[in-house]
């Protein structure tokens, strides 16, 4: 019953703070316009789908896929200031190991973090250690087989900060923008986190609004 109280708690938090951020205004971003071609479903050791694509100079475009719904972004979860979490690990949390939640959302965060604050951040620190299967940036990158230089970003935003590691559950999909065919130039995998909606409010819940 505690963890489900935690788990509720902090995606009521998450949503409160995605909720504030949306109204900020934000500062226009350029879409980017790459073209898709190849999805595969998991890669081995990875176990989730990694979907590739090339920039507009690239080759030509695959046949169209089934639109996918509209992410909603939320707050970056991280752990101990060093793990990022997905919405499902934190089911996996004891409530009494919580030491304290440190809540960023701009210029009050590390400047390591300061990438990942358009969404806001949520810094969980345990009394003791939580024991979760991670894997660092570069080991991610070997997996998935890219070399040369890369720009990481977590759910579409720059995450800057690559000594962060990743829960191995936390991993919803991972896309690939890479350079067109015979160019030099970066490649852009962008991590996106598994999110969990909000849970339901139990029997007998009265909500009140102002």
């Amino acid at each position: 019953m505690r963890r489900y109280l935690v788990t509720k708690l902090l995606l009521t938090a998450v949503g409160c703070l995605a909720g504030e951020l949306a109204r900020a205004q934000q500062p226009a971003m350029a879409p980017l316009a790459p073209r898709l071609v190849l999805v595969q479903p998991a890669t081995p050791g990875l176990g989730v789908p990694v979907r590739t694509k090339w920039d507009t100079g690239g080759p030509p475009a695959a046949p169209a896929l089934p639109t996918q719904p509209a992410r909603v972004y939320r707050p970056v979860m991280l752990m101990n200031s060093h793990l990022i979490l997905g919405d499902n690990d934190l089911r996996a949390l004891n409530p009494q190991d919580i030491a304290d939640i440190h809540v960023y959302k701009g210029a009050d965060a590390p400047a390591k973090w300061r990438s990942l604050t358009p969404n806001g951040i949520i810094d969980i620190r345990l009394k003791t250690k939580a024991k979760f299967k991670s894997k660092t940036l570069a080991a991610l990158k070997r997996q998935l087989g890219v070399g040369g230089a890369v720009r990481f970003e977590l759910d579409g935003v720059p995450l800057e900060d690559t000594s962060l590691r990743i829960a191995a559950g936390a991993i919803d999909r991972v896309d690939l923008v890479r350079p067109a065919a015979g160019e030099a130039g970066i490649t852009l995998l962008n991590i996106q986190v598994v999110r969990l909606p909000p849970p339901p409010h139990p029997p007998g819940t009265i909500r009140i609004r102002g």
